[in-house]
């Protein structure tokens, strides 16, 4: 019994000993285990939804794009609060442990489910159509930012789907226009606008380049109807300002014009445009000096406008610098080579310098362009005249411009040609056709003058002269047609004082040298006579009237022989006899 008992016991003790083994064994193998990983999505068991509906719902988001494209947008709005939850777990600090990497895997398959879907979704959405305002925002902005990097792209076609995406994006109607202004399209530019003030009373900007359309197209009163819109929504808007008083300027309100400038001065001093008109103002006010301060401003502000340097060459032109217009209206055509203008222009500077081939080339490079254009034509005529070719630059002239002809600046080639030819009415005619469309210009009154006192009507030429040098201070014929005013009355000393302002203000001008050398020698001043008479003809051999006074100096010299070889070399240029001198 007890025999049974102890051998019961032992063994008792023995399995008790190999349990302990065994557990200390088991205990010391799973140390070695290691522990489940935490799951790598929240464990909604515990809120009682199986995991397995979690498993199927991925599932099922995996494949639903694979069955149709319009679940995409199903899938953005399922994926993305996944995403959220993985970030926050991968930031939160307590809980990173071995999970991490498993974490960030699934976070970039959660990811790249997003962003496939939003791709497909923004391409869906674009196809169809859809009326979104933000992507038609996009579509409307996305040229600027192509343009940033210097890229070409169809602008227009992205303004197109912007306004399908929504037709009221007044903004994509806007750069629209400006898109079709830029190319010169000036009445889908016109279109476009009008769309885009079309239900929208705010669109200021559109207002505004309207006015400026309907301005460059003569429209006024249109011009002035938009301005007025305009500043009922903008008060403050400089531009409007300038551009009513542009117009009232071209209407001959020019004081008007200044006060409205004024106001503009007031809100923008640093816009070249209000420098631009201020100048404008200033030349047909005849404030050169100042004009010509104002254009220069402009250029400093706004240095690639063509027209800028353009007027500051007319400023230029009418202080008788005519280098410095010269150099000025290279600029404007480095800027504008195609200017049918700014080479007429050019081609008039060079005749009052007597360069008569590069000038004759300007004119005709400007006929080539617009063939049309009347004042390139008139100046050949003028070239012919300056060539002696008296008859044929009168015949041209009045072939070139018609009696009811509404340039004035043609009618006052005409009229100096027929001057010129002594076809003293007909020249009459010309000129105050000239003054009636252009009242302000003193060359016209210079010209009158002129004609009256070679037409032996000397009366009203004082009077006309005196009109020309009020209007423009700066007028070197104005000048030269009062000293031989007042040479014809015998008065050789201020004769000689107004053919030195002549000079002064046009140094290519060769009469007035000539002119000058006769009085200095009425004054006995026989050296500086000889000197004036040397650049007259130095400027200008091809002009008889400097041979003419010539050949009167040395009458007075009594030097007979040089006086009759003067006579018949002016004699030879007049137009080389086909007509006599008087």
């Amino acid at each position: 019994m007890g025999g049974k008992e102890g051998k019961k016991s032992s063994e008792t003790l023995k399995v008790n000993l190999i349990s302990e083994e065994s557990t200390a064994g088991f205990d010391e193998y799973l140390s070695f285990v290691p522990k489940p990983k935490a799951s790598l999505l929240p464990d909604l068991r515990t809120r009682g939804i199986p995991y397995r509906i979690l498993s199927v719902s991925y599932f099922i988001i995996s494949i639903l794009p694979l069955l149709d494209k319009n679940y995409f947008i199903t899938c953005i709005l399922v994926s993305l609060p996944f995403i959220l939850y993985i970030v926050k777990g991968i930031m939160n600090k307590e809980r990173r442990r071995v999970d991490f990497y498993p974490k960030i895997v699934v976070l970039i398959c959660f990811l790249s489910i997003f962003l496939v879907s939003a791709y497909y979704t923004i391409s869906d959405i674009a196809n169809k159509s859809f009326k979104s305002k933000a992507l038609s925002e996009f579509y409307c902005v996305l040229p600027d930012l192509f343009g940033k990097f210097s890229i070409d792209v169809d602008k227009e076609h992205f303004y197109n789907i912007a306004i399908n995406l929504d037709p009221q994006n007044k903004e994509s109607y806007f750069k629209k226009g400006m898109l079709y202004e830029k190319a010169k399209l000036i009445e889908k530019a016109e279109n476009a606008y009008l769309l885009a003030i079309a239900g929208h009373s705010d669109s200021h900007q559109a207002y505004y380049r309207l006015a400026c359309i309907y301005s460059l197209k003569g429209q006024d009163d249109k011009a002035l109807d938009m301005l007025y819109r305009l500043f009922h929504i903008n008060k403050k808007y400089a531009p409007a300002y300038n551009e009513t008083a542009s117009i009232y300027f071209r209407k001959g309100y020019v004081e008007k014009a200044d006060e409205l400038l004024g106001k503009a001065f007031n809100i923008d001093k640093n816009d070249y445009r209000n420098y631009h008109l201020k100048g404008n103002i200033l030349l047909k006010k005849g404030n050169f000096s100042e004009a010509l301060g104002a254009y220069s401003k402009a250029i400093e502000l706004e240095p690639g406008i063509s027209n800028l340097y353009f007027d500051k060459a007319q400023a230029q032109f009418k202080l008788g610098n005519f280098d410095g217009a010269l150099f000025n209206i290279g600029k404007a055509l480095e800027i504008d080579s195609k200017s049918y203008e700014y080479l007429y222009f050019k081609g008039i500077i060079l005749l009052n310098q007597n360069v008569l081939d590069k000038s004759k080339e300007c004119f005709n490079s400007s006929i080539r362009i617009k063939q049309d254009f009347i004042l390139p034509k008139a100046g050949l005529a003028l070239i012919e005249l300056k060539q002696g070719k008296l008859k044929k630059s009168k015949d041209d002239i009045k072939a070139i411009v018609p009696d009811n002809c509404n340039v004035p600046e043609a009618c006052f080639m005409k009229a100096y040609i027929l001057k010129e030819t002594q076809n003293y009415d007909e020249a009459l005619k010309a000129i105050d056709a000239a003054i009636v469309r252009s009242p302000g210009t003193s060359e016209y009154y210079s010209l009158k003058a002129a004609i009256l006192l070679d037409s032996g009507d000397k009366n009203k030429v004082e009077a006309i002269v005196n009109i020309a040098i009020k209007l423009n201070k700066s007028d070197y014929y104005a000048y030269f047609i009062k000293g031989n005013f007042l040479l014809q009355n015998n008065d050789y000393k201020n004769a000689s004082i107004y053919f030195g302002l002549s000079t002064e203000y046009n140094p290519y001008f060769a009469r007035a040298y000539a002119a000058k050398a006769f009085t200095e020698q009425k004054l006995d001043h026989e050296i500086l006579s000889d000197d004036y008479m040397d650049m007259a003809i130095r400027i200008d051999p091809n002009d008889y009237y400097n041979y003419l006074i010539k050949s009167n100096v040395y009458s007075l010299r009594n030097k007979n022989i040089a006086a009759e070889t003067a006579r018949k070399k002016a004699a030879k240029l007049y137009d080389k006899g086909e007509q006599q001198l008087n």
